[in-house]
């Protein structure tokens, strides 16, 4: 499989324009909360707004396994190889498509805080926390798998999604109608969920970003990638399956972006081993909201008067890429260009996440 070794600038540039333009158009953050710049991100992903369908033609990921994502997204030359795409592969795919994105903190958490509690030193190694909560979770996501097999398999629902797509009681080439193509079993926190940095607490580090966090969050994403058995006893993966560090979607992440603990940087080292990326990140972009800027305050940051506004976004978004091309993995950039300097307190209102501090962009 021949894969891009860098982001394509023009589609960095074109995704750093939209984030700026959502952020000064749409309110509190509505717009940038659905739109995400992509790399090596396969097709049913099942977490929003990385969820996308095979193109027409296309392989899904159960096709072939770790199949190419199918578009260059922002790489600079699409994937090639992995998976059977064109006529053939739409001459026998089913119509629909299911994946299940799981959360599931509430179950982890607890798990690895008893096995640092059993631990005489009060904590317990990053190697002992993941295999904690790998066992904690391995019985309910076999659980899920085979009760969504065995859904998908009815004939009454095969022929429903059939019928609902316009078509007989099964997909094109004799496919059934429906498929059940697996599970990403990512850590993906929310702020009604036990806190994430409890988990790092558990393995002895302090706090998120401090020393030990990337021996953990490596940890924790290769027992991730342990837990896709279903019925059939072959892996059913699909998406991130790994840590995801969203600072607006946990409490223990944006109390550690407060207090200086947690930088952009920072999620940037943890993406190389870790989920997703940059999630729901508030940066300070200098010259993007300029009625809102304090006098002197960034005005002459690099870049921002010979290109406006994109350059420090597009900066980002390509290291994100050009990590994802270079370790072979899915990641994803979400940020949210924030109308106040680093530092200041977010006032978003929002069901979904919770508030933390501005973070100046590298």
């Amino acid at each position: 499989m021949t894969m891009a070794p860098s982001a394509d600038p023009a589609m960095c540039r074109a995704c750093a324009e939209v984030m700026s333009e959502l952020a000064t158009t749409t309110e509190d953050a509505a717009g940038n909360f659905q739109f995400a710049a992509l790399a090596r991100v396969d097709p049913c992903t099942p977490f929003f707004p990385a969820a996308f369908a095979p193109p027409a033609g296309g392989a899904a990921p159960a096709d072939a396994a770790a199949s190419a994502a199918g578009r260059a997204e922002i790489g600079a030359e699409p994937a090639v190889g992995g998976g059977a795409t064109g006529s053939g592969a739409a001459a026998r795919g089913p119509r629909v498509l299911v994946a299940l994105g799981l959360q599931h903190l509430n179950i982890t958490v607890p798990a690895a805080e008893a096995a640092a509690a059993a631990d005489p030193a009060g904590h317990a190694q990053p190697a002992a926390v993941a295999g904690a909560v790998a066992a904690a979770l391995r019985p309910h996501v076999r659980a899920l798998q085979a009760d969504i097999e065995a859904v998908v398999a009815d004939p009454s629902l095969a022929a429903a999604v059939a019928a609902a797509h316009g078509g007989g009681a099964g997909g094109s080439g004799g496919a059934p109608a429906l498929a059940y193509i697996g599970t990403d079993t990512s850590f993906a926190p929310n702020p009604s969920a036990p806190a994430l940095d409890r988990l790092f607490r558990a393995a002895g580090v302090p706090h998120p970003g401090a020393s030990g966090s990337l021996a953990l969050a490596s940890a924790l994403t290769a027992a991730c990638k342990t837990l896709g058995v279903g019925a059939s006893a072959r892996p059913l993966l699909v998406g991130y399956c790994g840590l995801m560090l969203p600072p607006l979607e946990d409490l223990g992440l944006a109390s550690a972006v407060s207090r200086g603990q947690l930088t952009v940087s920072d999620l940037l080292s943890l993406s190389a081993v870790c989920g997703i990326g940059l999630d729901t990140v508030p940066v300070h972009v200098p010259g993007l909201f300029p009625d809102s800027e304090t006098a002197g305050a960034d005005s002459g940051a690099e870049g921002v008067a010979a290109a406006g506004v994109a350059p420090p976004l597009e900066r980002v978004i390509g290291d994100v890429a050009a990590m994802a091309y270079r370790l072979g993995k899915p990641l994803s950039c979400r940020l949210f260009p924030y109308a106040s300097a680093a530092g200041s307190a977010t006032e978003f209102d929002h069901p979904h996440m919770c508030n933390t501090s501005v973070m100046a962009l590298p």
